[in-house]
Protein backbone atom coordinates (compact mmCIF):
# COMPACT_ATOMS: atom_id res chain seq x y z
CA UNK A 1 0.00 0.00 0.00
CA UNK A 2 1.47 3.33 -1.06
CA UNK A 3 2.21 6.20 1.34
CA UNK A 4 -1.10 8.16 0.03
CA UNK A 5 -3.70 5.60 1.18
CA UNK A 6 -2.26 4.88 4.14
CA UNK A 7 -2.42 8.58 4.92
CA UNK A 8 -5.85 8.99 3.71
CA UNK A 9 -6.65 5.87 6.01
CA UNK A 10 -5.15 7.40 9.08
CA UNK A 11 -6.37 10.84 8.27
CA UNK A 12 -9.95 9.23 8.69
CA UNK A 13 -9.40 7.24 11.23
CA UNK A 14 -8.91 10.09 13.20
CA UNK A 15 -11.34 11.89 12.30
CA UNK A 16 -13.87 8.87 13.07
CA UNK A 17 -12.22 8.72 16.54
CA UNK A 18 -12.56 12.63 17.06
CA UNK A 19 -16.19 12.15 16.29
CA UNK A 20 -17.51 9.47 18.24
CA UNK A 21 -15.76 11.65 21.00
CA UNK A 22 -17.90 14.68 20.04
CA UNK A 23 -20.73 12.99 19.76
CA UNK A 24 -20.27 11.69 23.57
CA UNK A 25 -19.71 15.26 24.53
CA UNK A 26 -23.11 16.30 22.73
CA UNK A 27 -21.33 18.27 20.47
CA UNK A 28 -23.79 17.32 17.13
CA UNK A 29 -23.18 19.86 15.21
CA UNK A 30 -19.24 19.51 15.71
CA UNK A 31 -19.59 15.66 15.53
CA UNK A 32 -21.31 16.08 11.99
CA UNK A 33 -18.72 18.91 10.72
CA UNK A 34 -16.18 16.19 11.53
CA UNK A 35 -18.26 13.00 9.95
CA UNK A 36 -18.31 15.19 6.65
CA UNK A 37 -14.20 15.59 6.53
CA UNK A 38 -13.85 12.12 6.95
CA UNK A 39 -16.37 11.53 4.48
CA UNK A 40 -13.94 14.03 1.74
CA UNK A 41 -10.98 11.86 2.86
CA UNK A 42 -13.02 8.73 2.07
CA UNK A 43 -13.80 10.40 -1.07
CA UNK A 44 -10.05 11.03 -2.13
CA UNK A 45 -9.22 7.45 -0.92
CA UNK A 46 -11.33 6.63 -3.34
CA UNK A 47 -9.84 8.43 -6.36
CA UNK A 48 -6.56 7.70 -5.69
CA UNK A 49 -8.02 3.62 -5.54
CA UNK A 50 -9.54 4.42 -8.91
CA UNK A 51 -7.06 6.82 -10.10
CA UNK A 52 -4.62 3.05 -9.62
CA UNK A 53 -7.38 0.53 -10.88
CA UNK A 54 -7.26 3.11 -14.23
CA UNK A 55 -3.25 2.77 -14.04
CA UNK A 56 -3.58 -0.60 -14.01
CA UNK A 57 -5.91 -1.54 -16.96
CA UNK A 58 -3.66 0.89 -18.92
CA UNK A 59 -0.39 -0.42 -18.34
CA UNK A 60 -2.08 -4.21 -19.02
CA UNK A 61 -3.47 -3.30 -22.11
CA UNK A 62 -0.28 -1.26 -23.01
CA UNK A 63 1.76 -4.72 -21.73
CA UNK A 64 -0.65 -6.99 -24.64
Amino acid sequence: MNYNKLKRLYITEQHLTLAVKTLREGSYDETRRILYTALSSIGQLQEILEQEAFDDFEERKQDK
